[in-house]
């Protein structure tokens, strides 16, 4: 199993100290650093290390910590830190970094394969001492589901909570939290007693320093000999409590190259690297975003796809410090800046209602969850469509300005909307249905972009167009927690009907014996003692069954846009099982987050091989598709459509020519 290297970042700053750490890790190590976000920075250098390393934001809640009440900020984040990255290690595995170092070379090759931890040693001469502190926490490095990890972590946090975790090394003393008392002293007490399962090295080792002798000041020149271990691959700046430190480590310090750490950085960096050139601050747009005709925008409807897509959307435009103006039906609750109410849920009831207003049909008049939703998408355009058309277009011509973009979720259904509104920045950002007319449009799948521009121009050689983008659906991290234990039952979750390959599920299942849970909208009859259908979930029901489940089938006979069900079983850990076309290729990882197949036989090879995936690996490859993540591209994307959009109406305004400087 690959072991990354875990970086945590918890403050409202990202200084040049941490670019140094990061950068050097990448070097060393490549595509196995990840850097987690407790807390977005607002300043200093992360964008530059945007494409270069993997980022995301750290999915948990926190614990509660009123052991924290009353300390400094820097106190609390040294804290959050330590909680967050024993717990990201003793889920995924991997190496604690922290972002005052610096790495010099790979040192993964250290840990012996029958041990379960490897650490560095602080004090050689002090490793059976019964007060001493032998080893370091820096570069410690576990192996996926290391019990030593957990126990720390486990410790972290009874020590944040108020509560003594107990040790040779005690984390509370006089009722208040030593520093370090959620990192490095349950770290200490752990590998203590756990010797005989460590590696052990001296790869972070400062020569000509004795224990008892001052901290060196690190980025200080010394003349008193070998400053640096032979076999030195990691070191930190030795200025984790100490904030001015950092603020002392700049690209013009370093660059006068009078100090170790200068000369570090110019033996291990490029230049381009040790001084790289910086961005402009982020723009910030407003955004008109369509909502739906035959639903409110909000999280009881997330059952349906364009309600999801519209939520989240808006939730991650707002993240990025955007503008967004929903216009829907009442009952969205959707967060925004404004919504206008386009239509009221009389008209959705009087349209498509039984007359059933009990409180189970949410407003609608009808049993949503057993029927389905209801609506005109390939049919004639009801009064109520009208009635939402005229409000739409009226609403935003009365507030649009030049450069706001709008925003079409449901193609050609909205189609009236833009061509009464006019506005250059027309946008199909969530792609995942046929029927697209959009100048600029981001497809959830690379193959619904080829099979879009192919269909468009049959029989054709096209150009590809730069301001279309490949965007994949995105995700809430809450919505499907982890689960790496799994119950003896396969999932087949969807709406039910053949195309969606519910019947390949069933026969897959029916051929080794096990137990196949169907869930989803619509009716099903099936008589067979390996099948239990239940019907439509809430989400916190879906969560449970996908995190609990072997696997889950998602075996649909059509070509598949995205098919988000196979990223929500992974992020839950779960394998799936899957057809070999559409979008599957590009979310699933054959024999590593699933299976591929072709024939019946695949499916039931498959099924059977199941157990043999890893359930983090899995999580870790579906994280990719989380909204922290995904919003990035959104933004990046809006950014170059804005250039265009400039270049088109100001003069000597470069679009796609435009360089930044």
């Amino acid at each position: 199993m690959t072991l990354r290297v875990h970086f945590v970042n918890t403050g409202p700053d990202f200084p040049y100290a941490y670019y140094l750490g990061v950068t050097s890790a990448v070097r060393a190590f490549g595509e196995k650093v990840k850097l987690w976000l407790v807390e977005r920075p607002v300043t200093g250098y992360l964008p530059l290390l945007e494409g270069k390393v993997e980022i995301v934001d750290y999915p948990h809640a926190l614990p509660p910590m009123p052991i924290l009440e009353g300390q400094s900020d820097h106190f609390r984040r040294v804290a959050i830190f330590d909680n967050c990255v024993w717990r990201i290690v003793a889920e995924y595995g991997g190496t604690v970094m922290g972002l005052d170092s610096f790495t010099l070379e790979p040192f993964h090759d250290l840990l012996e394969p029958d041990k379960e931890m490897l650490v560095g040693l602080d004090d050689p001469a002090g490793v059976d001492t019964e007060t001493g502190w032998p080893f370091c926490m820096h570069g410690a490095t576990c192996r996926a589901g290391s019990k030593i990890a957990e126990a720390i972590y486990a410790d972290s946090t009874k020590a944040l909570r108020g509560e003594c975790p107990g040790g040779r090394h005690q984390a509370i003393v006089d009722g208040r939290l030593r520093f370090g008392g959620a990192g490095i002293i349950p770290f200490l007490n752990r590998v203590l007693q756990n010797k005989d399962r460590l590696s052990v090295a001296e790869f972070g080792q400062l020569g000509g320093w004795e224990r008892g002798d001052p901290l060196p000041e690190f980025y200080i020149w010394r003349e008193d000999g070998e400053l640096l271990h032979p076999d030195c691959r990691t070191i930190p700046f030795y200025a984790t409590s100490r904030k001015e430190t950092f603020s002392g480590i700049t690209e013009e310090t370093v660059s006068e190259g009078n100090t170790l750490l200068s000369l570090l950085v110019e033996d291990t960096l490029a230049k381009e690297e040790r001084r790289p050139a910086h961005r402009p601050p982020q723009k910030r747009y407003r955004f008109h975003l369509l909502g739906l005709v035959h639903l409110p925008c909000s999280e009881t409807f997330m059952g349906c796809a364009f309600t999801q897509k519209i939520v989240k959307l808006s939730k991650m435009l707002l993240s990025l410090g955007h503008e967004v103006i929903l216009y829907g039906a009442e009952g969205s609750d959707a967060p925004c800046t404004e919504f206008v109410q386009t239509h009221a849920l009389s008209d959705i009831r009087r349209q498509w209602g039984d007359g059933d207003n009990r409180p189970e049909c949410d407003g609608l008049g009808y049993q949503w969850r057993k029927t389905g939703f209801r609506h005109d998408f390939n049919a004639a355009r009801t009064a109520t469509t009208m009635k939402y058309y005229n409000n739409c277009i009226g609403a935003i011509n009365e507030r649009k300005r030049p450069d706001d973009f709008l925003l079409v979720m449901q193609g050609m259904y909205q189609k009236p909307i833009a061509d009464a509104v006019k506005l250059w920045l027309t946008c199909e950002p969530g792609i995942g249905y046929r029927g697209s007319f959009a100048r600029f449009r981001a497809f959830e799948s690379a193959y619904l972009q080829n099979f879009t521009y192919g269909s468009q121009n049959p029989g054709k050689c096209v150009n590809g167009n730069y301001y279309d983008r490949v965007i994949p659906n995105y995700f809430d991290a809450k919505d499907f927690p982890f689960c790496a234990e799994k119950d003896d039952y396969y999932l087949y979750i969807g709406r039910l009907i053949t195309r969606k390959g519910v019947h390949t599920a069933i026969k897959a299942v029916e051929a080794i014996g096990g137990k196949l849970i169907i869930a989803g909208q619509g009716e099903l009859k099936i008589d067979s003692p390996n099948v239990e259908v239940i019907g439509y979930v809430e989400p916190e029901q879906r969560a449970e069954l996908m995190g609990r489940a072997k696997a889950v089938f998602v075996p649909t006979l059509y070509l598949e846009a995205f098919g988000g069900v196979n990223v929500e079983a992974q992020l839950c850990g779960t394998p799936v099982i899957t057809t070999n076309f559409g979008v599957f290729p590009e979310t699933v990882v054959p024999n590593v987050t699933g299976f591929l197949c072709n024939t019946l036989q695949d499916f039931v090879d498959a099924a059977r091989k199941v157990d043999e995936l890893d359930p983090h690996v899995i999580r870790e490859h579906a994280e990719r598709y989380l909204m922290k993540n995904v919003r990035w591209e959104f933004d990046r994307w809006f950014e170059d459509l804005h250039q265009l959009y400039l270049s088109a109406t100001v003069p000597g305004t470069l679009g796609w020519h435009h360089l930044e400087v």
